[in-house]
């Protein structure tokens, strides 16, 4: 097995994340929060070496109010775009890998009648 040269020899990666709480009474809290995140790096898998790179957002609220609980989340991740794909570097290959996630939470605390209780 030959010895791969790899054609990347300087990496650059930058973040910043923004995070605000508010506590309109004693009983709320809440947070929203969020930032991104862009770099570049090498990966090894069984189709050889290859760069990826990217832009990933985030964005998060939270609220605890009494027994409610709530949350909302969101991700995103350009997957290096058009002009900076994933690639292999054996191949040539390139795939853009765009991809988001969503998730929301809704959760109550409360006390149950007494004959619920054991």
């Amino acid at each position: 097995m030959g010895m791969v040269t790899l054609m990347i020899s300087e990496y650059e990666n930058y973040n910043a994340n923004l995070h605000l709480e508010f506590r309109p009474s004693d009983q709320t809290t809440a947070f929203v929060s969020g930032g991104f995140s862009h770099g570049g790096g090498l990966f090894f898998n069984s189709l050889g070496s290859g760069y990826a790179d990217g832009t990933d957002y985030w964005a998060q609220a939270r609220i605890q109010s009494g027994g409610l609980f709530a949350q909302a989340y969101y991700n995103y991740n350009d997957g290096g775009g058009d002009e900076s794909p994933t690639f292999v570097y054996g191949t040539g290959l390139q795939q853009v890998a765009k991809r988001s996630n969503t998730e929301i939470q809704i959760q109550y605390n409360f006390d149950t009648p007494g004959f619920l209780k054991f």
